[in-house]
């Protein structure tokens, strides 16, 4: 199963300074969330990512966490650690700690003992995201696949669908106010999908004219 975990306003903790913590650091890009980075160095290309996460609150504490000081994890109540260390025994360290404050944690060298998989994610504009797992078997490949598919589907999304899943997303916003049968909101959201004018406006590249539009359809509803 995979869950898209909803990370706004929460703390994640990432646990290590080479090139996969760069990477976990990347993937939370957008996520409004609050990230404290534990490493005794950094990477080259931190700073770009951190100038990168702008809507999330960054803070480095340079530190190379040990038997000895591995409880400062506990101080800070994550919601989620990662464990992105290239040393096994510390990695697993962590993992203990984590169970213990009953938080997420995922390893990258040790999937049976994370609480989720890291799967490798297609991202359309930060609107659309597919995930390719192979549940921690060959992150090799799920890399390999990914790459292979997202020209198939650069072919298959398109900015029409980016446009028309922001209109739903106001459009829900406001149905969920006026109306408490889920079967007349959706009713309600199909008709704005199908919508003729709607659907020209977004085709010829008139989002701000096809927003004003949806907007008329849902006051005309009241």
């Amino acid at each position: 199963m995979i869950i898209d975990l909803n990370l706004k306003n929460k703390l994640v903790m990432i646990i290590g300074c080479g090139h996969e913590s760069l990477k976990k650091i990347e993937s939370l890009c957008n996520q409004h969330c609050k990230i404290i980075l534990i490493c005794d160095k950094t990477h080259n290309k931190f700073p770009q990512a951190i100038n990168k996460n702008n809507d999330n609150k960054i803070q480095v504490i340079h530190m190379k966490l040990n038997d000895d000081n591995i409880d400062t994890i506990t101080n800070y109540k994550p919601f989620l650690v990662m464990a992105a260390t290239n040393d096994k025994y510390l990695n697993e360290k962590i993992i203990q700690i984590t169970k213990k404050i009953k938080c997420y944690c995922y390893a990258v060298d040790d999937p049976a003992n994370s609480d989720f998989g890291h799967p490798a994610i297609v991202n359309f504009s930060n609107i659309i995201q597919i995930a390719i797992s192979t549940f921690g078997k060959s992150p090799l490949i799920s890399k390999h696949i990914k790459l292979t598919t997202k020209k198939i589907f650069n072919q298959v999304i398109k900015n029409d669908d980016i446009y028309k899943i922001k209109l739903q997303q106001i459009a829900r916003r406001t149905i969920k106010k006026m109306f408490r049968s889920p079967r007349q909101r959706k009713k309600i959201l199909y008709k704005i999908w199908n919508d003729v004018t709607i659907s020209k406006l977004i085709n010829d590249g008139k989002f701000s004219e096809a927003k004003i539009e949806t907007i008329k359809m849902l006051n005309d509803l009241k």
